[in-house]
């Protein structure tokens, strides 16, 4: 099996070595329109590299012969997930903050400050459905000094962290308010109390952490369409909630000897992939574009990676294909010839298709699907059109290849990579989105 697994893993890597070569050739070819480059080695290319490889990394570890979350390893798995996806987060959330970074340093204008009294309040609800749980006498996974305690280590560790960073990194928001942009409290605090209100109360519906998740996402995507965060803040943001949380119940597990826990109905029972993996669910990833915008001017503008958002879904008639589509939105900030402006671009996309998805064991699977739809610009028209930019909507077209895996009965983590063509009526738009979804399958 170690033979199979490091002759995969060689496969890959050659034939990644293979495309970098042969990408750097043409793009040195005298031929080649400089003002398209599908996968210029900059900074994306690099974010696009990592991801790839932790793409693939994912699918030698859940393609083993035997069931990824056997019965005897379900709460392993279930660690497994909050370190994994909390760690894609982190490390997905730098990778960004580095063209953030250089986006700030050379601002010379403030985007306009929005009301922030939706997010103050919005980080909480994780928190106080949970509250709102225990009032109503529904048994959690802890008693109350585990709770409190596990509560209490997450809260130091994620403030810690947060505040610790934001006063090393000293990035200026984007509305210019002050220099702690880096990283987001207000995602990190949503998303650990998500994942809090997970572990207590998840086994009740898998609603109950669907809905955690998504008020979360909602939170983090709002903090940059009030110009609060970047796209990396956010993102950094959710990994350090995770963790922070994961990282709470260790500490407490180990200072109360495992003390508290309960085990709850289902707990100890492995979860399987359904006949037919129809699913509904949330994501959120980093929006790459792959070219510039033409501006009527004769320059060329640049888009800086976004956080996006949406809702995707789909109903398999049979095992392995069905009918689906999603919505998504996301926000742009704009360069000129390597100048910020301040212009940026709020896209929503509504797309429909078909889904195909293979199993690869009792709990993991690796897909594709192909879809089109229609993108409208929502934000941003005025600020554009002074650029010399006509409105950047029209025909859409995605594919993408993703997998995942069941961790709890009707949940699963998915790890996916789009492709987006945007077909506004005087120029084509591409885009490249690394993301991470949750689904609920029924």
């Amino acid at each position: 099996m170690q033979q199979i697994y490091f002759e995969k893993c060689q496969t890959f890597f050659t034939g990644l070595q293979m495309f970098d070569f042969e990408f750097v050739k043409k793009f040195e070819a005298e031929d080649v329109n400089k003002e398209y480059i599908p996968m210029k080695i900059t900074s994306s290319y690099r974010s696009f590299r990592i991801y790839l490889i932790l793409f693939f990394c994912f699918f030698v570890y859940t393609s083993r012969g035997e069931s990824f979350l056997s019965r005897d390893s379900v709460q392993h798995n279930k660690d497994f997930t909050y370190v994994v996806t909390g760690s894609l987060f982190l490390g997905g959330g730098f990778l960004a903050h580095c063209a953030d970074h250089n986006y700030s340093q050379n601002k010379s204008f403030f985007f306009p400050h929005e009301s922030s009294t939706l997010d103050d309040i919005g980080r909480w609800i994780p928190e106080l459905t949970r509250i709102g749980f225990h009032l109503a006498g529904v048994k959690s996974r802890s008693d109350w000094m585990r709770i409190v305690n596990s509560r209490m280590f997450a809260y130091g560790v994620n403030v810690g962290v947060t505040e610790g960073l934001k006063r090393i990194i000293r990035q200026e928001r984007p509305d210019g308010s002050d220099f702690k942009s880096t990283p987001s409290g207000h995602a990190a605090m949503a998303f650990m109390s998500a994942a809090i209100l997970d572990e207590e109360y998840g086994y009740v519906s898998p609603f109950v952490t669907l809905g955690g998740y998504a008020v979360s996402t909602a939170i983090a995507y709002d903090r940059t369409r009030g110009n609060h965060h970047y796209a990396g803040d956010v993102i950094l943001g959710t990994g350090i909630g995770l963790l922070a949380a994961k990282a709470g119940y260790q500490l407490c597990d180990w200072i109360l000897k495992g003390r508290g826990k309960r085990v709850m109905k289902g707990d100890d029972q492995s979860p399987f992939l359904s006949d037919h993996p129809s699913f509904l669910g949330i994501y959120g990833g980093y929006g790459m574009s792959l070219n510039n915008l033409r501006s009527r001017t004769g320059g060329n503008l640049s888009q800086l990676g976004a956080l996006q958002v949406g809702l995707e879904g789909a109903c398999y008639p049979s095992h392995y294909f069905g009918l689906g589509g999603r919505i998504t939105e996301g926000r742009w900030l704009l360069k000129q010839q390597g100048q910020t402006v301040p212009a940026w671009i709020d896209r929503l996309t509504v797309l429909g298709g078909i889904y195909t998805s293979v199993p690869l064991n009792n709990s993991a699977y690796m897909g594709g699907k192909l879809l089109g739809g229609y993108s409208i610009q929502t934000g941003g028209r005025s600020q554009s059109r002074n650029l010399g930019i006509n409105t950047l909507e029209g025909a859409t077209f995605a594919t993408g290849v993703f997998g995942g895996y069941t961790f709890r009965k009707n949940l699963d983590l998915r790890c996916q990579l789009d492709y987006e063509m945007v077909c506004s009526r005087h120029q084509t738009l591409h885009y490249l989105c690394p993301a991470i979804g949750l689904n609920f399958f029924f």
